[in-house]
């Protein structure tokens, strides 16, 4: 059965589950409905075809395209060498907001679901306070034992933490190798490392180690420290073994060769073991690893470790043969094979493959691969403990790293800690864990999930997002952080969410296998041409089939979209480009939603859509090999199809990661690629005749780096965001100048920009979720849509206003205004902004004194007759203005202290009579377009004056820019 499936059965029977605790099986008719359509269509999937597990391989090689040059290559110091280039911005940059601030982000999630662990390290006299290394999330720690995490820096210079170890004699001295190097093709790897960083504040600060600051150094896989020095050190890396002896200030290379692991002896730092990632062999050392000796195992990833208890007991995972274990009785100088046959690698012990010996007893051990496997018998026989298609109540799959609990002994202490791709997971007691009984979870706010898109219901805020190895996603608002669901296993990929009817989400699984959620993501069904008949897989006949899903012939993670102005229908990237009219239709064992091939293959996979906003006739295409086509009557049967990135000057040849069309001109359109390189986001202005670079240059350039994902604000065309492999960068200004939003969300990838609403959603590969509204505005309190925005804004570059409150900026343009704020309005706008009053000498008003609030411009205010005060010798300096009151300052206030109004008529509001206090001075404020009242022919005379509307009254009285 396939890790998809086998998570949608426990998915459709937590829902029996529930339905029978709460009395409703049988009495909804429509739940009970749902779910046996769910289990005759979906969940009951008895699968034996392995393309149905995950794929991590196929992972790798889909997202190493989207970073190579038009050759083909990946610079090894790519990442390094733009994340120089980010921090260059960032020093001189200053403050760029772009709407955008470190402050304002929400990070949403998910905390329940993890992400790739492999590395975790616990503090040996408080093994309530441990550390967890994640592959593209960074640091975490917690305090409890696994019941809370948190980040330690979101901005750690390379996020891809693969090893950590812990100075023997210092607790708060940790180090962390970054970039994963475990791959099944030694030349595609990623994610790229930045060589070893140190911390000795128990990981709140973090130092790149200068002397891993190399090419030698970006995939660092182990770190081993000597029991004896802890100043002596071994690192297994992609270029070999390293040895230092000043706690890695410098290194020096012991052993080349591709290395995936080494040990020190825990009783004896003058021994080691070390074993390669791809020949299959084993090394020891018997001089602190000065020098090293070759023992035989077999061929493939070796992973090798002591028996603590007796340390001339060495054992190695090899992955060969589905798996072989092999055991040393002489301290790793020789091995002897003791099993093999039994699969316990699956055949992904390249990339996952983790062991553990019992410290009490060598003959104990824990084996893992996609699952775990315990021996009680020096590996000769192995029992399998979990069950990853149960997970979370039993061990997610693919397991990296195994650690007891400090003070392990057997007995009172049997607890056991499993890093894998779901996080997290504990084991009380190692001896007798096995299935779903006696596992424990752990990720508790542990935000490392590796997004490739998401999509959400602007009104709902319900989010769906594809993922690595962690299925397709299910956020809500009411859920928060720690409710996210699963609506479909295995590996995510592209989302696409209806806008209207939340009900309707789509995602996929891999190869533009596309599925479909009608109940708000309780689960999903392929609408792709898959069903299942209860014994077996069977396929329909077209048009009810995408046959380049059938094929596999699409990109591991294939693009789709929903038609912006039309949800029914879908285009799907593969070899070709699939369209559905119908993509609602009712799923039945033979029909569904139709598919037609709308443009055939080019020979390179397709890579982005994109469909024109306020049109579905235009249409555009990016492939793999940079090629970008457009039609202009997309709807129809057999659409025309046009070249356009050959135009002048024409478009580099590496992959298009998104094409963006301006809802405000359709001939204005960006297309971002991927590559270490400088040009990686082009716009044109006429449909695709001319292009233009605009990634900028120098400070205000964008880092050479792959660029994932752009979007433009919904309110402002010139404001544009764009996610990269090293978190988000935004322009105002179209594309001509680039800034950094100091800081955020993080230096991870960012896969996917979209907005709901004028919230800005971020996907990260490694961070999940954040969120941040945008309003594009200058006062983050007063939307893009708020009636007085253009008088505000106005108000304040005049000089008027500098706001109600800093960081962020605010106007509070619902406060009513005092007098003293209005003394200060009234005579900004006479005088101009660089305007100062005298000194005040507190004789004037009994309630204002010299110093107070405003008292300068209170007393000049009278000085120059626009007020007398509210009586007795009083100014009432912090009574509300009225609209009555309001009139009068205005008009004193542009025609001098004499003006006197024409006598009112009584008919110009409803509410201001003849004879009516203020009534003269209110219908002039009328006549000379300051006003219109407040309503339904209306002034309000004795209504408050808000900020807004004093915005609106000074712009219009001074004839404000």
């Amino acid at each position: 059965m396939s890790k998809r499936n086998r998570m949608f059965l426990a998915i459709v029977s937590s829902v029996m589950l529930v339905a029978v605790a709460l009395g409703l099986w049988g009495r909804l008719g429509p739940m009970s409905t749902q779910v046996s359509q769910a289990l005759a269509s979906n969940a009951q999937h008895v699968e034996t075809d392995e393309k149905m597990g995950d794929h991590p391989d196929e992972a790798r090689q889909f997202r190493a395209l989207s970073m190579m040059d038009e050759n083909g290559n990946i610079p090894a110091d790519g990442l390094f060498t733009a994340a120089q280039q980010m921090n260059d911005m960032r020093l001189q940059q200053g403050n760029n907001p772009q709407a955008i601030t470190s402050a304002g982000w929400t990070w949403i999630g998910p905390g329940n679901i993890g992400g790739r662990v492999r590395s975790i390290i616990i503090h040996p006299a408080d093994p309530n306070i441990m550390w967890a290394g994640s592959v593209t999330g960074g640091v975490w720690k917690t305090t409890n034992g696994g019941t809370s995490w948190q980040i330690l820096t979101d901005f750690m210079s390379n996020m891809a933490v693969t090893t950590m170890v812990m100075d023997p004699t210092n607790p708060d001295i940790l180090y962390a190798g970054t970039g994963e190097g475990f791959t099944f093709n030694r030349e595609i790897s990623e994610p790229l490392g930045g060589g070893v960083f140190k911390t000795t504040d128990g990981g709140a600060t973090w130092t790149q180690l200068a002397s891993t600051n190399n090419s030698n150094w970006h995939f660092v896989n182990r770190l081993a420290i000597n029991p004896s020095n802890s100043q002596i050190m071994l690192a297994a890396t992609y270029t070999g073994l390293w040895r230092s002896t000043d706690g890695g200030t410098s290194w020096t290379s012991v052993l080349s060769g591709y290395m995936g692991d080494v040990n020190f002896n825990p009783s004896d730092g003058n021994k080691a073991v070390a074993g390669n990632q791809f020949s299959g062999q084993a090394y020891y050392s018997t001089n602190g690893g000065v020098s090293w000796g070759t023992a035989n195992t077999s061929d493939g990833r070796v992973e090798v470790a002591y028996a603590p208890s007796s340390p001339s007991t060495v054992y190695a995972s090899v992955d060969s043969s589905g798996g072989q274990l092999w055991k040393s009785v002489d301290g790793g100088v020789s091995y002897a094979l003791v099993n093999s046959g039994n699969d316990f690698l699956s055949g992904q012990g390249w990339y996952d493959n983790a062991l553990w010996v019992d410290p009490t007893n060598p003959n104990t051990l824990v084996v893992g691969g996609v699952d775990l496997y315990r021996s009680t018998n020096g590996g000769s026989t192995l029992t399998q403990i979990s069950e990853w298609w149960n997970s979370p109540y039993s061990a997610h799959a693919d397991h990296h790293v195994i650690v007891e609990k400090p003070g392990f002994n057997g007995t009172s202490n049997t607890t056991v800690y499993f890093g894998n791709d779901g996080g997290v997971y504990r084991a009380n007691n190692v001896y007798t864990v096995i299935g779903t009984n006696g596992w424990t979870e752990l990720n508790n706010n542990l935000g490392i999930t590796q997004f490739y898109g998401a999509a959400g219901n602007a009104t709902t805020g319900k989010i769906i997002g594809g993922t690595q190895d962690n299925g397709t996603l299910i956020y809500t608002p009411a859920g928060g952080t720690e409710g996210w669901t699963t609506t479909f296993g295995g590996d995510g990929g592209w989302s696409a969410a209806d806008p209207v009817d939340d009900n309707y989400l789509y995602g996929e699984y891999i190869f533009a296998q596309i599925h479909r959620s009608v109940n708000g993501g309780v689960y999903s069904d392929p609408i792709w041409g898959e069903h299942w008949d209860g014994n077996s897989y069977v396929y329909k006949n077209p048009p009810y089939i995408i046959t380049d899903a059938y094929n596999s012939t699409a990109n591991f993670i294939s693009p789709f979209i929903l038609d912006p102005n039309d949800s029914n229908r879908m285009l799907v990237g593969a070899a070709s480009l699939w369209r559905s009219n119908d993509v609602k239709a009712p799923n039945t064992a033979t029909t569904g939603p139709a598919w037609y091939v709308i443009k055939s293959s080019t020979g390179t996979n397709i890579s982005a859509i994109a469909v024109a906003p306020g049109n579905s006739d235009i249409v555009w295409v990016g492939h793999g090999n940079g090629d970008v086509f457009k039609t202009t009557n997309g709807t129809a049967t057999n659409p025309t199809w046009s070249r356009v990135d050959t135009g002048s000057p024409a478009l580099p040849n590496r992959y298009v990661t998104r094409i963006t069309i301006d809802k405000n001109d359709n001939n204005k359109v960006y297309v971002t690629l991927g590559g270490f390189t400088t040009d990686n986001v082009w716009a044109t202005t006429n449909g695709g005749s001319t292009w233009t670079d605009i990634s900028g240059s120098g400070a205000t350039g964008l880092p050479s780096l792959p660029v994932r994902s752009l979007v433009i604000h919904p309110n402002d065309s010139s404001w544009l965001y764009v996610g990269t492999e090293l978190g988000l960068f935004a322009s105002a200004d179209g594309g001509a100048t680039w800034g950094l939003p100091h800081d955020g969300p993080t230096n991870t990838p960012v896969d996917e920009l979209f907005w709901m609403g004028t919230k800005l959603v971020a996907a990260t590969y490694g961070r999940g979720l954040f969120t941040q509204e945008a309003s594009n505005t200058l006062f983050a309190d007063v939307p893009a849509d708020y009636w007085a925005l253009s008088f505000i804004e106005r108000l304040y570059n005049a000089g008027i206003t500098g706001g109600c409150g800093t960081n962020p900026l605010i106007y509070c343009p619902e406060a009513p205004v005092t007098r003293a704020q209005m003394a200060i309005f009234i005579l900004r706008g006479m005088h101009g902004s660089a305007y100062i009053p005298p000194t005040a000498t507190g004789t004037v008003f009994a309630d204002v004194p010299a110093g107070s609030f405003a008292a300068d411009w209170i007393e000049q205010l009278a000085a120059e007759g626009i007020t007398g005060g509210c009586g007795n010798g009083s100014y009432c300096p912090d009574a509300y203005i009225t609209r009555a009151q309001m009139a009068i300052f205005l008009l004193r206030g542009e025609h001098g202290s004499a003006y006197t109004p024409p006598v009112a008529t009584g008919t110009v509001f409803g509410d201001v009579p003849v004879g009516a206090f203020a009534a003269d001075w209110i219908e002039q404020l009328a006549a000379e377009g300051v006003t219109s009242g407040c309503g339904g022919g209306n002034y309000c005379p004795n209504a408050n004056v808000t900020r807004a509307e004093m915005a609106v009254f000074l712009v219009r009285a001074f004839s404000l820019p």
